[in-house]
């Protein structure tokens, strides 16, 4: 914040061309500010297979800096001798990488590198669980209802019918059936 007048006065020396002198007289009073620096931490871990990043920021009043190490995983597979692996997780994450991959034949030729290719391939793999799903319960048979449920007759002549929790028959299907065995 500056307040107060401001006088500036220049004078040119004729005896000396090109030679300019300035003399600023200020009066009142001023407040300067400014931010402090900052430096963000060097983040070399000195493995092979470290990504580093750092960052700083300073404004007025204060400044704040840090940083971070990931150590990337296909590499650390690859420094392990697991090649094949960590070409397969480089596959996985740059559509690239995976088409050049396959197209040398590093990877099998049947993987899947694009995200059309991955929405294909997972419309495919839950139609094939919904048939298999369809199969299986058309295979199973419930058990007999009489697993399921006790009929009995009440001393008014009512009939009491009591079905067990998660009997797979509805009340229409269990009051039929104790009808039919109460008669």
């Amino acid at each position: 914040m500056t307040s107060g007048n401001s006088n500036a006065q220049i004078y040119l020396d004729q005896s000396t061309p090109g030679t300019l002198s300035t003399r600023n007289s200020y009066s009142g009073s001023y407040t300067v500010r400014s931010a402090p620096s900052v430096q963000p931490p060097s983040m070399g871990s000195g493995h092979p297979c470290a990504l580093s990043g750092s960052i700083g920021i300073s404004l007025i009043g204060g400044g704040a800096g840090g940083g971070m190490n990931r150590v990337d995983e296909a590499c650390l597979l690859a420094q392990m001798g697991q090649g094949q692996a960590a070409l397969i997780m480089i596959a996985r994450r740059d559509a690239e990488a995976c088409f050049a991959l396959r197209q040398v034949g590093s990877i099998p030729s049947g993987s899947v590198c694009s995200g059309s290719e991955r929405r294909s391939a997972a419309q495919a793999q839950r139609a094939t669980v919904s048939s298999m799903n369809r199969q299986t319960a058309t295979r199973t048979t419930a058990a007999p209802i009489s697993r399921y449920v006790s009929c009995s007759k009440r001393a008014d002549g009512k009939i009491l019918a009591r079905k067990q929790t998660g009997t797979p028959y509805s009340n229409d299907q269990v009051a039929k059936y104790c009808r039919s065995q109460m008669q």
